[in-house]
């Protein structure tokens, strides 16, 4: 009996093949990343990707609870809301970072695809909130490595760059993220480092608070 090929795509409007592709890409990753949808819409892996982040945006809400209800929904839409951002933030980025350097064909939805697919873990981010903090501070660490690594292998199965290439793509995205973050928090006079001096008010206002 020939082997079962793994899945393509996340079909949004059966949830059940969250399971398959997430396992698909966690336990097969090179053969999974390699045959994926090309080209496709954004609907299907923005959705998987959503899916995948019920489970630890409900379980940091329901910590709001003594807060009330209406902040328990408020936290929660707004968490999937910042997740989606940022998630569409490094995608575009490393979009960016594989065509300018690298001069790779994919796709941005391509790397979308990538990006969610290698995403399919963070359901167990709920783990680290219920853990010791030693505990879920390594799991924590042992996630987003375990990401890094599946994206790595995505861009060599799926935009046919080598391993070092990959690995550079990778970083010069990271740095660019980071760089993008200072930068907002700057100009909006948040200090995100509170070992250093904070960045100087608009003339007239008040000082930022610091977080």
């Amino acid at each position: 009996m020939p082997p079962e090929t793994p899945p393509q795509e996340f079909d949004w409007r059966r949830p059940q093949t969250f399971l398959a592709v997430a396992g698909a890409a966690v336990t097969s990753p090179r053969q999974f990343f390699a045959q994926i949808t090309r080209g496709g819409g954004f609907l299907a892996p923005v959705a998987f990707f959503l899916l995948a982040m019920l489970a630890p945006t409900m379980v940091n809400a329901l910590l709001q609870w003594s807060q009330g209800p209406l902040a328990m929904l408020s936290f929660f839409a707004t968490s999937l809301l910042k997740s989606a951002v940022m998630l569409a933030a490094f995608a575009l980025v490393l979009h960016g970072v594989c065509r300018l350097a690298f001069k790779t064909t994919l796709k941005l939805p391509d790397v979308l695809r990538i990006v969610c697919y290698a995403s399919g873990v963070r359901a167990l981010e709920f783990l680290p909130l219920v853990l010791s903090s030693l505990a879920g501070g390594l799991l924590s660490i042992i996630i987003v490595l375990f990401i890094a690594y599946l994206v790595w292998v995505g861009l060599q199965a799926a935009g046919g760059l080598n391993r070092y290439q990959a690995l550079g793509a990778l970083l010069l995205a990271f740095v660019t993220m980071v760089g993008l973050w200072l930068a907002v928090n700057f100009l909006r006079g948040v200090n995100p480092l509170p070992n250093l001096p904070a960045p100087p008010s608009p003339a007239g206002a008040p000082p930022a608070s610091q977080p």
